[in-house]
């Protein structure tokens, strides 16, 4: 019976029949039935001729080649026909003999019986059978064809295989038609996500407690270990139940995908064994297979019918280069992908757990379930594209390497240059490459310490990739000799040649290029995951052409090449270097904002605010002028779209280099400045009075970029930020009444003892202060929360007038629990910032009812929000902004003052106030208002003021500068790269971003860079160029030790929530303890917040103090260390091993991974050396938490907490050795 159907390939398999390969692709219809698909290909390899073989005797060779045949146990294997072909090989003509055989796994075998002296070589033998027939049959993996040819039901045919499998539908494949690119359908895989959960981390040891599955409205915890009453949990009599019973719901829900997080490693494995052990058969494959596993370098495992998907391989290849993840751990990428964790579990053997925390267990290994289904879904478009664009299966995509790709991308499309693939190296061949001579890297510029002004920056743009297209290098185009117009490379001293004849590398690689560009476009019109994934995927592809050449294991190893484009890029650096040098600029390095500087960010679905610097979490590349790039995935800065709306952007990388040049601060207020290099630009609102040119109706076209010198010269205002977009934003959707009650209680609210709860420590009431407002408040907002039922009864003050006291567990479990921190003091929660513009509104019309003001000055309203801390004033700065009111900020000049009642007398705690001044006032009672009448009444004065009516339907706006002012250069400086438009708002002002080589402009101008660049560009070959990216600024970096230069990866800053951020101290490392953290964290605050070194000082003597008292609790001691490979591989015992063995001997599970926690302890006898007595080696004294013994002081002060500190104080001098000895500090004095 004759059939047709729409579909789309997802796992490739084959067989063999009558001693012939035959492909079986399982996928789905387009109403989305399970189908097989039986096709075949021809089986063929080539021989090729050497020059001037006569065609007599190369009918002679094909006759000799016919009679070939191979016999093995089971089949016999033989040649079908030959033909004579025109190829290329190399980029080079040649004449080739195509061997037809039936069988390609004999393919080799033959190959090695053509060994006749006609033939030169013999080539693509060793191509995979799939690999083959996607190349013959132009099958694509996940892309939609129309499939004709004759239905199998119960059909003797292939053995009868049809009825073996359990798919909807099976077929003879007779005509394959791809479908048009606009009738391609979207598709959706049907994951299936899974989990087990052991005693015994060591491969079938163990039995297995429980396995989790999760897929699309489908969870479950299959256990045999105990009764639950969890929905979701199914108990079993027995390990070989549970077992059967996952068998059973894998092939129920039929999932197109099988996903683990280090399945191939441990989760199958471990399946296997236990089903082996209970001798039954883990039989999930469509033909009742179980999973087949094959060792490579790595364990693989495949399911018949079913993409087996190890999402840690995956996301290790594509992913790890991106992630400032510390480790791969499936709680730290969920973390970072999509800001969810494991749930908390303390590993315990499974006979020590009691019946309440077995609920906990359950619940534990869903949700690592749950993570892995959610990672896939996320990962699924880059997944689909590469899949797409290399044309391999996504088995194969989801294990392989960056190389891997390369090369696949190379031959599937071979075809398009007539072209014969070349042959996989061997083993012994990639030891010899192995031991090659290896070549001298690129240049480096190291920049000159100091100061500079007036600087542009030029970007490579593809640089890599770009000097392999315009030089052409690769191995089809080196030359073993020199040749007449070839091109001369010098590589260390010695010379090397390439043909100028395009090769069909370079000219693929040009292809991957263009098209990264084309989709790159495509994105920006059409952002979705799939166009970003897209263009990400041919991005990853070009930039790892370059590596590929140099990879010891590739079919295209080309050393030679690779070797050629660093000296390339190094000679051109040097002479862009001159030439700018010689035109009268300074090369010096790139230049950006300071450290300390804010910027607003998109993450895993959640807008935050961060300094620049918590952006720049690893090196992955350092540029020829000593710039550290830190590539980012999946994160986006704010910025000002063309439209003149703020909007998200994808930041491409994060950049750090040292600065040498002028800093200043461009103070709008006495309290809101932004920090940026001399020549970094602001984006700055030019009005006719500096150029009359710009008399426009367009306010997007008065945007100018602008310099901190040329502030007031060229213009007055700065584009600074109105409105914070939250497109997915997650409300919680109580009454507006709650949110009005929130914004309340922080501004006059506090906290109230119920005196019979003492024993409890339970804050049990809530107080207002209403003072005369107290009955149009009442009447307003405790009313409605009375019907609502959040407040259950409520009394007013005796003495107190104006003071009310609620009560309502359902309003107070919400306030205590979100508006308050550990120290019991009032705070504004996170959530709040992810909150609708209207419950945020609701939320600042209380706060403002109860801490705002209104004043007329000259007929007009002014109204403010004034605090004393800076928390406050971040936070609502923040809420103002995701509400689009504008606003500034400044802090009142003189220090607080306040009147003790009893003595009468003034007194200051030193503190100022800091106010926030609305300057749309109509924006605000439009959307905010008050609740309190008098204060709607003020705000809604009528005025005649000015009011920027030309701006007011765009998202931004307009700020003066108040003064700019020279300061200290910080060593390091950052920077980000914005896709396309190259800004971003930091500080909440609007400045463009740069990268790449930067000069000093000394006396030229704008205009006379752009010339040259100009004139660089028009020097450059092929399509290398350099780009203009623009005209352009606190922290702590300590000094190395070995000069006094910062230490790169050694600085810390702290954003104006009080968050430090640091990079390459030991607040950031596993293996030191809470407290060296935490002194260090606190030492920072007080330098970077305070600038107090004296309180730094103070506080580490303290600590001191309370170490040698013994006052320090053992949970701030603990070390935690990772255990990175097993224990028998660690060649030294460091004391975290010494701990992993420890627990192994108490039968505690150990694994690769596992955070080792332990204290060093006092010595319980001290050992006799030849220089005296001797505490012993650290690791002896290492203890597990619940192991009795004292901390040794010593090992705390000497090795946890003096490192934590000590680079910090030498910047002031401070000698910390001689704190720890308690001897006086001479320098104190030099504060």
């Amino acid at each position: 019976m004759q059939t047709q159907i729409n579909f789309i390939p997802l796992d490739y398999d084959y067989f063999d029949y009558n001693g012939k390969t035959y492909a079986k692709i399982t996928g789905r219809t387009e109403t989305g039935k399970k189908a097989v698909i039986i096709d075949s290909c021809d089986i063929y390899f080539w021989a090729i001729l050497h020059n001037n073989v006569k065609d007599k005797k190369i009918k002679q060779v094909q006759e000799k080649i016919e009679k070939i045949k191979i016999e093995k146990e089971n089949r016999i294997s033989y040649v079908l026909k030959t033909e004579i072909h025109g190829k290329n090989y190399m980029g080079k003509p040649v004449k080739a003999i195509k061997i037809f055989v039936t069988n390609l796994k004999d393919a080799h075998d033959i190959a090695d019986h053509i060994g006749f002296k006609e033939i030169e070589k013999r080539r693509e033998y060793d191509l995979g059978f799939i690999t083959k027939y996607i190349l013959e049959r132009k099958l694509k993996p996940l892309v939609w064809y129309k499939i004709e040819g004759e239905l199998l039901n119960n059909s003797p045919e292939f053995g009868g295989i049809d009825s073996c499998l359990d798919t909807d539908i099976c077929i003879k494949t007779e005509k394959i038609e791809e479908l048009p690119a606009n009738q391609q359908p979207e598709f959706t895989p049907k994951i299936l996500a899974y989990d087990i959960e052991t005693d015994d981390f060591e491969i079938g040891k163990g039995q297995i407690l429980m396995i989790s599955l999760v897929g699309k409205d489908f969870n479950k915890v299959l256990t045999w270990k105990k009764q639950s009453t969890l929905p979701f949990v199914e108990c079993f009599k027995d390990e070989e139940q549970m077992l059967k019973a996952f068998v059973k719901h894998v092939k129920q829900y039929s999932p197109d995908i099988l996903v683990g997080y280090f399945s191939d490693e441990f989760d199958l494995p471990y399946l296997r064994a236990r089903a082996e052990h209970n001798q039954m058969k883990l039989n999930i494959g469509i033909d009742n297979s179980q999973p087949v596993f094959s060792r490579g370098r790595m364990l693989t495992v495949r399911i018949k019918g079913i993409i087996h998907i190890d999402l840690l391989r995956f996301i290790k290849t594509n992913y790890s280069q991106y992630l400032t993840s510390e480790t791969l751990s499936l709680n730290d990428v969920a973390n970072e992908l999509l800001g969810e964790k494991k749930k908390e579990w303390e590993h315990k053997h499974s006979s020590k757990i009691n019946h309440d925390e077995w609920e906990n267990y359950f619940e534990y290994n869903l949700q690592d379930s749950i993570l892995t289904y959610k990672l896939c879904e996320k990962a699924w478009p880059d997944m689909q594209e590469f899949t797409k664009i290399i044309q391999e299966p996504l088995f194969n995509i989801s294990r392989d390497g960056m190389s891997s790709h390369v090369e696949n991308y190379i031959i599937h499309n071979l075809e398009k240059f007539n072209e014969i693939a070349e042959k996989r190296p061997m083993h012994d061949e990639i030891g010899e490459r192995m031991e090659r001579e290896k070549y001298e890297g690129a240049f480096v510029f190291q920049p000159k310490a100091g100061l500079y002004e007036n600087i542009c920056f030029f970007d490579f743009t593809s640089y890599w990739p770009s000097i392999i297209v315009t030089y052409n290098l690769s191995k089809s185009t080196f030359l073993n000799k020199k040749q007449k117009n070839a091109l001369e490379v010098d590589i260390s001293g010695k010379k090397a040649y390439f043909s100028k004849q395009p090769g069909f590398f370079p000219l693929m690689l040009k292809d991957i290029i263009k098209k990264r560009k084309q989709y790159k476009s495509e994105y920006n019109k059409n952002p979705n995951p799939f166009t970003k994934a897209r263009s990400n995927a041919f991005k990853l592809l070009a930039n790892a052409s370059y590596g590929y050449q140099g990879f010891f294991g590739a079919r295209y190893y080309c050393p030679e090449a690779s070797a050629a484009a660093t000296s390339i890029s190094r000679d051109f650096t040097k002479k862009t270097i001159e030439q700018i040098n010689k035109k009268g600029y300074e090369v010096i390095y790139s230049d950006s904002v300071d450290g300390e500087t804010k910027v607003i960010v998109k993450e895993k679905e959640k807008i935050y605010e961060t300094e620049i610097e918590n952006l720049f979490e690893k090196v992955d590349q350092k540029s020829v002028l000593n710039k550290e790039y830190n590539f980012r995935r999946n994160i986006e800065v704010l910025t000002l779209d063309e439209r003149g709306n703020s909007a998200f952007r994808p930041i491409i990388y994060v950049m750090r280099h040292n600065s040498n040049k002028k800093m200043f601060r461009v103070n709008f207020t006495n309290n809101w400045h932004i920090d940026v290099t001399e020549d970094h630009s602001l984006m700055a609102y030019q009005s006719v009075h500096h150029n009359q040119s710009r008399k426009t109706k367009d306010p997007l076209k008065r945007i100018i970029e602008i310099k901190p010198e040329e502030i007031k010269k060229r213009a007055n205002s700065i584009i600074t930020l109105k409105s914070i977009p939250n497109i997915n934003h997650k409300s919680k959707e109580y009454p507006k009444e709650v949110y009005e009650f929130m914004g309340y209680f922080i501004g006059d609210g506090s906290f109230m003892r119920n005196k019979s709860h003492n024993e409890c420590n339970k804050d049990y009431y809530l107080r207002l202060s209403l003072g005369s407002d107290n009955e149009e408040v009442f009447k307003k907002l405790i009313e409605p929360l009375k019907r609502f039922g959040y407040i259950k009864s409520h009394w007013w003050s005796k003495c107190r007038k104006g003071d009310l006291t609620v009560n309502g567990l359902k309003l107070i479990n919400l306030i205590s629990k979100d508006f308050r921190n550990k120290e019991g003091k009032k705070i504004i929660p996170g959530w709040l910032f992810e909150e609708s513009e209207e419950n945020i509104a609701s939320f600042l019309r209380g706060l403002f009812s109860a801490d705002g003001c209104v004043m007329i000055r000259n007929n007009a309203p002014i109204i403010k929000f004034t605090s004393i801390y800076d928390n406050y004033i971040e936070q609502v700065r923040k809420l103002l902004y995701r509400a689009g009111i504008s606003h500034s900020v400044f802090k009142e000049n003189s220090i607080n003052k306040y009147k003790d009642k009893k003595t009468n007398k003034t007194f200051s705690n030193g503190s100022q106030s800091k106010n926030i001044i609305l300057k749309n006032k109509e924006d605000f009672m439009d959307k905010i208002g008050f609740i309190l009448d008098r204060k709607n009444k003020l705000g809604n004065t009528k005025t005649n003021g000015f009011k920027r009516k030309n701006i007011k339907n765009f998202e931004f706006d307009l700020q003066g500068v108040k003064s700019v002012e020279q300061i200290k250069t910080p060593e390091f400086v950052y920077d980000i790269e914005v896709e396309d438009n190259h800004k971003f708002f930091a500080n909440y002002v609007l400045v463009h971003n740069t990268d790449s080589i930067s000069m000093k402009l000394n006396k030229h101008t704008k205009q006379d860079a752009l010339q040259l660049l100009k004139e660089i560009n028009q020097t450059l070959p092929g399509i290398m160029e350099l780009d203009l990216e623009d005209f352009y600024k606190r922290g702590i970096w300590v000094t190395k030790r070995t000069g006094d230069f910062g230490a790169k990866k050694k600085y810390a800053l702290i954003d104006e929530k009080d968050k430090l951020k640091i990079r390459g101290f030991e607040t950031v490392r596993r293996d030191w303890c809470d407290l060296a953290r935490i002194t260090q964290n606190k030492v920072l605050e007080h330098v970077l917040k305070e600038g107090n070194e004296k309180l730094a000082l103070e506080y580490v003597k303290k600590i001191i103090k309370q170490i040698k008292e013994r006052k320090i609790e053992l949970k701030e001691i603990l070390i935690r260390t990772q255990l990175k490979k097993s224990i028998e591989e660690y060649k030294s015992e460091s004391p975290h091993v010494a701990i992993a063995k420890k627990m192994r001997e108490k039968g505690m599970p150990v694994d690769i991974g596992m955070l080792m926690q332990y204290y060093i302890a006092e010595p319980e006898s001290y050992q006799k050396t030849k220089k005296g007595k001797t505490r012993g080696p650290i690791r002896e004294r290492a203890k597990l938490p619940d192991e009795p013994g004292e901390y040794d002081i010593n090992y705390y002060l000497n090795n946890q907490i003096l490192p934590a500190v000590e680079n910090i104080f030498e910047v002031f001098s401070i000698n910390t050795k001689e704190i720890m000895n308690g001897k006086k500090q001479m320098k104190l004095g030099d504060f």
